[in-house]
Formats: structure tokens, sequence, C-alpha cells
């Protein structure tokens, strides 16, 4: 409702009384955010009352589905109540499917060779994981290195390739204890069947 200031001061005095001053999808209230009249349906020519609710600008942003990319929640009508689309995409299944299984595969090989070639973590990765190796370069590879990964990777001058190591386990407050707990899934690996 972007309308009239006092229309819409009216519609959120009467939507507070209604609902709370609340989001109705995180629930969340002021001040942490800021509330806005939204329409249930999608349609903001459509003002009937019912049609409206309170939603904290994030919220009401990604439900939004003009918005490219973002979620899509819809109105069930019978219910009162907006439903998320859960239908993810092909990439981020992938993801979450192909990710744990590089960070475990990348946790084995580092703790037993203490360092490698970058791209050797890539294509012996991908193999080992069974993703491609543009991915682990591209997408894993950077996220396991950045200042919050427990890896980093640095230019080897006498080696003239970039490489991978353990980054310093005490400034992250971990332990090789606590991950070898993280990363011990009793699953069968191709680096836990490699000769020692």
């Amino acid at each position: 409702m972007r309308r009239d200031t006092n229309l819409r001061k009216k519609c959120y005095q009467k939507l507070c009384e209604r609902d709370g001053e609340k989001c109705v999808i995180c629930n969340r209230t002021p001040p942490e955010v800021y509330l806005e009249v939204d329409h249930r349906d999608g349609n903001d020519t459509h003002d009937d009352f019912s049609n409206l609710q309170l939603a904290c600008r994030s919220d009401n942003r990604k439900k939004d589905s003009r918005g490219k990319g973002k979620p899509k929640r819809k109105f069930i009508a019978s219910t009162g109540v907006l439903k998320v689309d859960t239908n993810i995409s092909e990439e981020l299944r992938l993801s979450k499917m192909y990710m744990p299984k590089f960070r475990h595969w990348l946790y084995i090989a580092m703790k037993k060779r203490g360092k490698m070639a970058a791209k050797e973590v890539i294509f012996e990765g991908a193999e080992a994981v069974g993703c491609s190796p543009y991915t682990i370069r591209t997408a894993y590879l950077p996220m396991v290195t950045s200042r919050a990964g427990m890896y980093r990777q640095y230019p080897d001058s006498d080696a003239g390739l970039d490489m991978v190591v353990f980054r310093n386990a005490e400034t992250l407050g971990i332990t090789v204890d606590m991950l070898d707990f993280v990363y011990d899934d009793g699953g069968e690996h191709a680096l836990d069947k490699e000769e020692e």
C-alpha cells in the first residue's frame, strides 16, 4: 500500500489491532524491523483489508514475486497462511550434496599430506566427490580458503604453484581432535582406503 500516508497509518493501526504489531512471516517486531503494509496475494492494487498484513521490509521484498531469484511465497486462502516455495534450484541442491563431501575429502587429504597444490585439490577433489573441477575452482576452493575457512592458499615460488595448507588451528580456536569429530561420519572414502 503506497498511496496516501494518512490512509496507510490508519490501515497500519487497524492491522496492529487485528494481528499484533509484528511481521506475520518472521514474527519480529519494531524497533528491530521496519514493518510495511503488505498485500498477501502480491497484487498491490487489491487493497481489501482481508488481503493486507504487516510484514518486515526484508520479508516483504523476499515474497515479492517481481524479485528475480527470490523465494516465492503464496497466500493460501483456505488456511490464511503464506507458504514458502521450497523448490530449490538444481545448482543449490547439488552444492548441498557435494560441498560436505568435498570438505571431508579435503580434510582427509590434507591430514595425510600436509599440503597440496591447488591444482591437485581441484582435480583430485572433483574426481573424489563427483563434481566438476570448475565448481571446485570457482566455488568450493575459494570458500574453504577464505578468511573464515580452515585452509590457506598461497603462492609457492619454489614449486611455481599455488599451494593449499591448513590454516593455523590455534588462531581458529579448534583442535585436530575437534576436526576429527566433525569429519568422522563413519563412511568409506577413497583416501581412507589408501595405503599409508
